[in-house]
């Protein structure tokens, strides 16, 4: 037996210990921290992916997560899919919702500030300004609001997001120059250190060129940057920069 299949069948095991409906005991409790314990970077490093390496919607991503993994842990089936598969599923798809109830804050908000400013141009500039905090503070009760299903329109501006997020992907630089668009992707692979990041970038960089894991880091934060001003200028509520959102000054380049 794989030392995978004998993890996943420990994981089950904490999941359906601590799943149980009504259970309260201290063996409930030790369970659920133990799997906590095993898969929480799992679930942190997919909800930083899916949300951009945003760290304050990541966290709202994981909490999310973590209440409809206790509400569904009675469901979860074995013959379908690992527990690591399931559960970043159920992250990846909280995160998606985060980010887009974010970018949809954001785009009301700054619509809600023009109309306000224009109606009383010496009024306080933030008076009608809400904060994006709101919907990420906790809930005492995890049916509430714990990766609700989306409406119809929602689920249509969640699509259009994950395509903008691609396309984002796609037009980050690569090449001779700093191959934001491969350190970005190997981001995406589990499990993968910088120093691993590092030795498949070498291999893609020309000759003679060497290369770091803190340059290999600098990639990193300069591709989610413009990933982020991509994303925004794309879904229409971000005011694109003089000069364009293509480059930025303050990117050190290798």
């Amino acid at each position: 037996m794989k030392s995978d299949d004998i993890d996943n069948e420990e994981l089950t095991r904490l999941l359906r210990k601590f799943g149980k409906a009504g259970d309260r005991s201290r063996e409930a409790l030790a369970a659920h921290r133990k799997f906590y314990d095993h898969i929480a970077r799992v679930l942190d490093r997919q909800a930083l992916q899916a949300t951009n390496y945003n760290e304050d919607l990541a966290v709202a991503a994981v909490q999310d997560a973590w209440l409809r993994i206790l509400r569904k842990a009675e469901t979860y089936d074995p013959a379908r899919a690992t527990v690591k598969t399931w559960v970043k599923d159920i992250t990846y798809k909280c995160a998606i919702d985060v980010l887009r109830k974010h970018y949809k804050h954001n785009r009301n908000t700054s619509l809600s500030n023009e109309d306000a400013a224009s109606a009383d141009a010496d009024g306080d500039a933030t008076a009608g300004r809400t904060s994006a905090s709101h919907w990420l503070e906790p809930v005492s009760d995890p049916d509430e609001t714990a990766c609700d299903l989306p409406s119809p329109e929602d689920r249509a501006y969640g699509s259009q997001l994950e395509r903008v997020m691609r396309d984002c992907l796609n037009m980050l630089p690569t090449g001779d120059g700093p191959n934001y668009r491969l350190a970005m992707e190997l981001t995406l692979e589990d499990e993968l250190s910088y120093a691993d990041m590092t030795v498949r970038l070498q291999e893609q960089t020309p000759p003679g060129v060497l290369i770091n894991a803190e340059q290999v880091r600098g990639w990193v934060r300069a591709a989610t940057q413009r990933m982020r001003r991509c994303v925004s200028a794309k879904l229409g509520w971000a005011r694109p920069k003089r000069g364009g959102m293509a480059t930025d000054q303050k990117e050190t380049r290798a």
